[in-house]
């Protein structure tokens, strides 16, 4: 069964149209403190950074980052920077469990 906490409108969209949400057990994204800077227009502008995690995993014990195709992941990065003002950045993660946890802590 898949369980998709915190996920942003955009990146679970993505992954409806493309068929995958159902598919995946873990999705979702997440913003840190950690800041970046971006250019909007001709200005230098310093903004969020969000970290999307999407997982496959049967019990949690044990989790594998989604082969997600490029074209995926680059509309998941416009849709989050085009539609929120103060992100500048978007990353994907690819740390498996171990070492990594499925969440951030």
């Amino acid at each position: 069964m898949a369980w998709h906490p915190k996920v942003y409108p955009a990146s679970s969209t993505t992954l409806i149209e493309a068929g995958l949400y159902g598919k995946i057990w873990q999705a979702y994204a997440a913003v840190g403190d950690d800041r970046a800077v971006g250019v909007v227009g001709d200005e230098r502008r310093y903004g969020n950074i969000v970290m999307i995690r999407v997982v496959d995993s049967i019990d949690a014990m044990t989790a594998d980052w989604t082969r997600l195709s490029h074209s995926i992941l680059e509309k998941m990065s416009n849709r989050i920077t085009n539609e929120i003002e103060d992100v500048t950045w978007v990353t994907y993660t690819i740390s498996s469990k171990p070492p990594a946890t499925i969440e951030p802590q």
